[in-house]
Protein backbone atom coordinates (compact mmCIF):
# COMPACT_ATOMS: atom_id res chain seq x y z
CA UNK A 1 0.00 0.00 0.00
CA UNK A 2 1.21 3.66 -0.87
CA UNK A 3 0.48 4.48 2.51
CA UNK A 4 2.47 2.03 4.46
CA UNK A 5 5.54 3.14 2.04
CA UNK A 6 4.95 7.13 3.41
CA UNK A 7 5.03 7.00 6.81
CA UNK A 8 8.51 8.35 7.66
CA UNK A 9 10.46 8.80 10.63
CA UNK A 10 14.06 10.03 10.65
CA UNK A 11 16.59 11.43 12.68
CA UNK A 12 19.73 13.08 12.13
CA UNK A 13 21.82 14.00 14.43
CA UNK A 14 24.70 16.36 15.50
CA UNK A 15 27.90 14.66 15.17
CA UNK A 16 30.34 17.34 15.32
CA UNK A 17 33.36 16.18 13.61
CA UNK A 18 32.46 13.88 10.35
CA UNK A 19 30.72 15.63 7.28
CA UNK A 20 28.08 13.01 5.97
CA UNK A 21 25.27 14.23 4.42
CA UNK A 22 21.55 12.48 3.82
CA UNK A 23 21.68 12.82 0.42
CA UNK A 24 25.67 13.21 -0.46
CA UNK A 25 24.36 16.21 -2.76
CA UNK A 26 22.73 19.83 -2.57
CA UNK A 27 20.32 19.13 -5.54
CA UNK A 28 17.37 16.81 -5.84
CA UNK A 29 18.19 14.43 -8.28
CA UNK A 30 20.71 13.14 -5.62
CA UNK A 31 17.71 13.09 -2.59
CA UNK A 32 17.43 10.70 -0.22
CA UNK A 33 14.32 8.57 -0.82
CA UNK A 34 12.14 7.80 1.68
CA UNK A 35 10.28 4.94 1.06
CA UNK A 36 10.27 3.55 3.91
CA UNK A 37 10.98 3.75 6.99
CA UNK A 38 14.15 5.21 8.20
CA UNK A 39 15.80 3.13 10.51
CA UNK A 40 18.66 4.16 12.96
CA UNK A 41 20.40 7.34 12.59
CA UNK A 42 21.08 9.58 9.57
CA UNK A 43 23.85 12.28 10.35
CA UNK A 44 24.68 15.85 8.43
CA UNK A 45 26.45 18.94 8.82
CA UNK A 46 24.67 22.07 8.12
CA UNK A 47 26.37 24.40 7.21
CA UNK A 48 24.94 27.99 5.81
CA UNK A 49 23.85 27.85 2.48
CA UNK A 50 23.51 23.75 2.85
CA UNK A 51 20.19 22.51 2.26
CA UNK A 52 18.91 18.67 2.42
CA UNK A 53 16.68 17.46 0.01
CA UNK A 54 14.69 14.35 1.22
CA UNK A 55 12.13 12.67 -1.67
CA UNK A 56 8.92 10.55 -1.10
CA UNK A 57 6.20 9.23 -3.02
CA UNK A 58 2.96 10.02 -1.65
CA UNK A 59 -0.72 8.21 -3.39
CA UNK A 60 -3.05 11.26 -4.04
CA UNK A 61 -5.67 12.48 -1.43
CA UNK A 62 -3.01 11.78 1.28
CA UNK A 63 -2.95 14.49 4.21
CA UNK A 64 0.94 14.62 4.61
CA UNK A 65 2.34 16.43 7.53
CA UNK A 66 6.12 17.34 8.22
CA UNK A 67 7.98 19.23 10.84
CA UNK A 68 11.21 19.61 12.52
CA UNK A 69 12.48 19.68 16.30
CA UNK A 70 15.16 21.18 18.19
CA UNK A 71 18.21 18.91 18.82
CA UNK A 72 18.86 20.01 22.27
CA UNK A 73 22.02 22.26 21.93
CA UNK A 74 21.58 22.90 18.46
CA UNK A 75 21.24 26.77 17.72
CA UNK A 76 19.83 26.24 13.96
CA UNK A 77 16.64 26.80 12.90
CA UNK A 78 15.45 24.34 10.06
CA UNK A 79 13.39 25.90 6.47
CA UNK A 80 11.12 23.79 4.69
CA UNK A 81 10.51 24.12 1.05
CA UNK A 82 8.14 21.59 -0.11
CA UNK A 83 8.01 20.67 -4.35
CA UNK A 84 5.51 18.17 -6.39
CA UNK A 85 4.43 16.10 -7.87
CA UNK A 86 7.90 15.71 -9.81
CA UNK A 87 9.41 13.50 -11.71
CA UNK A 88 10.77 10.57 -9.50
CA UNK A 89 14.99 11.90 -10.72
CA UNK A 90 13.89 15.78 -10.00
CA UNK A 91 14.81 16.46 -13.40
CA UNK A 92 11.73 19.05 -13.38
CA UNK A 93 12.12 20.55 -9.95
CA UNK A 94 12.39 24.31 -9.84
CA UNK A 95 13.90 25.77 -6.23
CA UNK A 96 11.92 28.59 -6.65
CA UNK A 97 8.54 27.36 -7.48
CA UNK A 98 7.54 25.25 -4.17
CA UNK A 99 4.03 23.78 -3.21
CA UNK A 100 4.25 24.88 0.30
CA UNK A 101 7.28 26.38 2.86
CA UNK A 102 7.67 27.36 6.23
CA UNK A 103 10.07 29.94 7.61
CA UNK A 104 9.99 29.26 11.29
CA UNK A 105 8.53 32.59 11.38
CA UNK A 106 5.46 31.77 13.55
CA UNK A 107 7.07 31.75 17.06
CA UNK A 108 9.32 29.59 18.43
CA UNK A 109 7.72 26.39 17.09
CA UNK A 110 9.87 24.80 14.96
CA UNK A 111 9.06 24.83 11.08
CA UNK A 112 5.70 22.86 9.99
CA UNK A 113 3.99 22.33 6.48
CA UNK A 114 0.55 20.37 6.32
CA UNK A 115 -0.19 19.66 2.79
CA UNK A 116 -2.56 17.66 0.79
CA UNK A 117 -1.34 15.80 -2.14
CA UNK A 118 -4.00 15.78 -4.60
CA UNK A 119 -2.15 14.14 -7.01
CA UNK A 120 0.02 11.03 -7.01
CA UNK A 121 3.40 11.06 -7.53
CA UNK A 122 7.11 12.00 -5.57
CA UNK A 123 7.67 14.90 -3.69
CA UNK A 124 10.66 16.50 -2.38
CA UNK A 125 11.38 18.39 0.35
CA UNK A 126 14.06 20.95 0.80
CA UNK A 127 15.49 21.60 4.25
CA UNK A 128 18.05 24.66 4.83
CA UNK A 129 19.15 26.61 7.37
CA UNK A 130 17.36 29.79 8.53
CA UNK A 131 20.20 32.19 10.24
CA UNK A 132 23.94 31.39 10.09
CA UNK A 133 25.08 29.36 12.91
CA UNK A 134 25.92 31.41 16.48
CA UNK A 135 29.65 31.87 17.03
CA UNK A 136 31.08 30.89 13.00
CA UNK A 137 29.69 27.12 14.28
CA UNK A 138 29.30 25.25 11.04
CA UNK A 139 27.62 21.88 12.65
CA UNK A 140 23.89 21.64 13.29
CA UNK A 141 21.22 19.03 13.73
CA UNK A 142 17.57 18.57 13.54
CA UNK A 143 14.95 15.58 13.91
CA UNK A 144 12.57 15.70 11.27
CA UNK A 145 9.37 13.85 11.22
CA UNK A 146 7.34 13.03 7.72
CA UNK A 147 3.79 11.25 8.09
CA UNK A 148 0.88 10.65 6.44
CA UNK A 149 -2.24 11.89 8.54
CA UNK A 150 -5.19 11.31 6.77
CA UNK A 151 -6.06 9.68 3.12
CA UNK A 152 -8.54 8.83 0.63
CA UNK A 153 -8.47 4.97 1.03
CA UNK A 154 -10.67 2.82 -0.74
CA UNK A 155 -13.05 0.35 0.51
CA UNK A 156 -11.41 -3.38 0.36
CA UNK A 157 -12.74 -7.07 -0.63
CA UNK A 158 -15.65 -6.14 -2.45
CA UNK A 159 -17.70 -9.48 -3.49
CA UNK A 160 -21.04 -10.14 -5.05
CA UNK A 161 -23.56 -12.80 -4.72
CA UNK A 162 -26.41 -13.32 -7.71
CA UNK A 163 -29.87 -14.69 -7.07
CA UNK A 164 -31.85 -14.82 -10.02
CA UNK A 165 -32.09 -11.05 -11.52
CA UNK A 166 -30.38 -9.72 -7.69
CA UNK A 167 -26.91 -8.59 -7.46
CA UNK A 168 -26.01 -8.65 -3.90
CA UNK A 169 -22.77 -6.49 -3.04
CA UNK A 170 -20.94 -6.21 0.13
CA UNK A 171 -17.26 -5.05 1.28
CA UNK A 172 -15.12 -4.46 3.93
CA UNK A 173 -14.53 -0.61 5.42
CA UNK A 174 -11.30 1.27 4.38
CA UNK A 175 -8.72 0.35 6.70
CA UNK A 176 -6.37 2.57 8.39
CA UNK A 177 -8.46 5.58 6.87
CA UNK A 178 -7.77 8.89 9.29
CA UNK A 179 -10.24 10.99 7.85
CA UNK A 180 -14.08 10.74 8.83
CA UNK A 181 -15.82 8.34 6.99
CA UNK A 182 -19.65 9.28 5.31
CA UNK A 183 -20.63 6.42 3.97
CA UNK A 184 -19.98 4.60 -0.15
CA UNK A 185 -20.76 4.71 -3.88
CA UNK A 186 -21.80 1.94 -5.53
CA UNK A 187 -20.95 2.04 -9.84
CA UNK A 188 -22.10 -0.50 -12.32
CA UNK A 189 -20.25 -0.48 -15.52
CA UNK A 190 -18.87 3.02 -14.67
CA UNK A 191 -22.81 4.73 -13.34
CA UNK A 192 -23.10 5.54 -10.24
CA UNK A 193 -26.26 3.70 -8.98
CA UNK A 194 -26.99 5.56 -4.98
CA UNK A 195 -28.62 8.72 -4.91
CA UNK A 196 -27.49 9.17 -1.09
CA UNK A 197 -24.57 8.04 0.06
CA UNK A 198 -24.75 4.99 1.39
CA UNK A 199 -24.19 4.36 4.91
CA UNK A 200 -23.63 0.51 5.72
CA UNK A 201 -21.01 -1.84 3.65
CA UNK A 202 -23.63 -3.98 1.28
CA UNK A 203 -26.08 -2.91 -1.45
CA UNK A 204 -28.70 -4.74 -3.51
CA UNK A 205 -28.92 -4.25 -7.10
CA UNK A 206 -32.17 -5.86 -7.90
CA UNK A 207 -34.14 -6.74 -10.78
CA UNK A 208 -31.50 -6.92 -13.42
CA UNK A 209 -31.68 -7.49 -16.81
CA UNK A 210 -30.03 -10.78 -18.40
CA UNK A 211 -26.23 -9.67 -19.42
CA UNK A 212 -22.73 -9.25 -17.87
CA UNK A 213 -22.45 -6.39 -15.64
CA UNK A 214 -19.13 -4.76 -13.41
CA UNK A 215 -19.30 -3.04 -9.85
CA UNK A 216 -17.17 -1.30 -7.72
CA UNK A 217 -17.53 0.79 -4.29
CA UNK A 218 -16.09 4.12 -3.44
CA UNK A 219 -15.52 5.61 -0.40
CA UNK A 220 -17.04 9.12 0.47
CA UNK A 221 -15.10 11.07 2.96
CA UNK A 222 -14.98 14.69 4.38
CA UNK A 223 -13.33 16.66 2.02
CA UNK A 224 -13.75 13.73 -1.17
CA UNK A 225 -14.35 10.38 -2.85
CA UNK A 226 -11.74 7.96 -2.63
CA UNK A 227 -10.87 6.12 -5.77
CA UNK A 228 -12.57 2.82 -6.58
CA UNK A 229 -12.06 -0.86 -4.80
CA UNK A 230 -11.14 -3.49 -6.98
CA UNK A 231 -13.99 -4.20 -9.18
CA UNK A 232 -15.73 -7.54 -9.61
CA UNK A 233 -17.94 -8.87 -12.55
CA UNK A 234 -20.88 -11.00 -12.54
CA UNK A 235 -23.30 -12.42 -15.13
CA UNK A 236 -27.26 -12.34 -14.53
CA UNK A 237 -28.72 -14.70 -13.94
CA UNK A 238 -26.26 -16.65 -12.20
CA UNK A 239 -24.56 -19.21 -14.51
CA UNK A 240 -22.93 -21.39 -11.77
CA UNK A 241 -22.83 -21.18 -7.61
CA UNK A 242 -24.11 -18.59 -5.98
CA UNK A 243 -20.92 -17.82 -4.02
CA UNK A 244 -18.76 -16.09 -6.18
CA UNK A 245 -15.18 -16.29 -6.47
CA UNK A 246 -14.38 -13.01 -4.99
CA UNK A 247 -15.36 -14.62 -1.95
CA UNK A 248 -12.19 -14.13 0.79
CA UNK A 249 -10.42 -17.25 1.50
CA UNK A 250 -10.58 -16.83 5.33
CA UNK A 251 -12.71 -15.02 7.69
CA UNK A 252 -11.80 -11.58 8.25
CA UNK A 253 -12.20 -8.93 11.30
CA UNK A 254 -11.84 -5.46 9.84
CA UNK A 255 -12.59 -3.83 12.83
CA UNK A 256 -14.54 -0.54 14.32
CA UNK A 257 -16.13 2.63 12.74
CA UNK A 258 -15.41 5.08 14.20
CA UNK A 259 -12.63 4.64 16.59
CA UNK A 260 -11.78 6.04 18.81
CA UNK A 261 -15.51 6.21 19.17
CA UNK A 262 -18.10 7.39 22.59
CA UNK A 263 -21.50 6.59 21.53
CA UNK A 264 -21.63 3.28 19.81
CA UNK A 265 -19.03 1.88 17.07
CA UNK A 266 -20.05 -0.22 14.21
CA UNK A 267 -17.66 -3.23 14.13
CA UNK A 268 -17.37 -5.15 10.30
CA UNK A 269 -16.60 -8.39 9.76
CA UNK A 270 -17.12 -10.73 6.67
CA UNK A 271 -17.39 -14.69 6.79
CA UNK A 272 -15.69 -17.22 4.25
CA UNK A 273 -18.62 -19.37 4.46
CA UNK A 274 -21.53 -20.56 6.48
CA UNK A 275 -20.80 -20.80 10.16
CA UNK A 276 -20.53 -20.43 14.15
CA UNK A 277 -19.14 -17.30 15.22
CA UNK A 278 -18.90 -15.05 18.15
CA UNK A 279 -18.40 -11.47 18.56
CA UNK A 280 -17.43 -10.80 22.12
CA UNK A 281 -15.77 -7.19 23.68
CA UNK A 282 -13.05 -7.99 26.14
CA UNK A 283 -11.08 -5.69 28.80
CA UNK A 284 -7.39 -5.36 28.55
CA UNK A 285 -7.09 -8.19 31.44
CA UNK A 286 -8.99 -10.76 29.15
CA UNK A 287 -12.17 -10.18 30.85
CA UNK A 288 -15.61 -10.67 28.76
CA UNK A 289 -17.33 -7.05 28.62
CA UNK A 290 -20.34 -8.16 26.46
CA UNK A 291 -21.11 -10.75 23.89
CA UNK A 292 -22.26 -9.07 20.68
CA UNK A 293 -23.03 -11.48 18.13
CA UNK A 294 -23.54 -15.65 19.01
CA UNK A 295 -25.09 -17.93 16.32
CA UNK A 296 -24.75 -19.43 12.55
CA UNK A 297 -24.36 -16.73 9.99
CA UNK A 298 -24.11 -17.16 6.56
CA UNK A 299 -20.71 -16.25 3.89
CA UNK A 300 -20.82 -12.31 3.88
CA UNK A 301 -20.35 -9.14 5.00
CA UNK A 302 -21.86 -8.83 8.77
CA UNK A 303 -22.14 -5.17 11.11
CA UNK A 304 -22.68 -5.75 14.70
CA UNK A 305 -22.97 -2.33 17.31
CA UNK A 306 -21.41 -2.09 20.65
CA UNK A 307 -22.54 0.82 22.37
CA UNK A 308 -19.88 1.09 25.25
CA UNK A 309 -21.86 -1.51 27.56
CA UNK A 310 -21.49 -4.44 29.80
CA UNK A 311 -23.80 -7.72 29.32
CA UNK A 312 -25.97 -5.68 32.15
CA UNK A 313 -26.44 -2.13 29.98
CA UNK A 314 -24.30 -0.59 31.93
CA UNK A 315 -21.87 2.09 30.79
CA UNK A 316 -18.25 0.39 31.66
CA UNK A 317 -15.39 3.16 31.67
CA UNK A 318 -13.33 4.91 28.90
CA UNK A 319 -9.93 3.06 28.01
CA UNK A 320 -9.03 0.20 25.56
CA UNK A 321 -10.82 -2.28 24.91
CA UNK A 322 -10.60 -5.57 22.20
CA UNK A 323 -13.51 -7.01 19.91
CA UNK A 324 -12.95 -10.89 19.53
CA UNK A 325 -14.13 -13.09 16.52
CA UNK A 326 -14.29 -17.01 17.08
CA UNK A 327 -15.05 -18.64 14.15
CA UNK A 328 -14.24 -21.65 11.88
CA UNK A 329 -10.43 -22.23 13.88
CA UNK A 330 -9.90 -18.84 13.87
CA UNK A 331 -9.33 -16.10 16.60
CA UNK A 332 -9.37 -12.48 15.65
CA UNK A 333 -8.61 -9.27 17.45
CA UNK A 334 -9.01 -5.69 17.15
CA UNK A 335 -8.44 -2.47 19.50
CA UNK A 336 -11.68 -0.46 20.21
CA UNK A 337 -10.93 2.87 22.11
CA UNK A 338 -13.61 4.21 24.08
CA UNK A 339 -13.96 7.49 25.09
CA UNK A 340 -16.17 9.54 27.64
Amino acid sequence: MPYDLTVIEGVIVDIGSVSVYPDGNDVPEAATVLELEVEGLSQTIHREGDADWFRFYSEGGADLRMFADKIPGCELDPVFWLYGPHAADGSDVDPGSFVASDDNSHGDLQPEIGFTAVESGFYFLRVACADPPAGGADVGAYLLTIDVTGGLVPPESLYARVTGHDVHLSWNPPQNACRDLIGYHVYRDGERLNAQTIPAPEYHDLELADGAYVYVVTAMYQGGESGPSGQVAVEVPATGTDTPPEAPATSILSGAYPNPFRSAAMIHYTLAREADVTVTVHGLAGQRIRTLAHGTLGAGSHTVVWDGTDAQGRPVAAGLYFCRMSTDGLSLHKPLVLLR
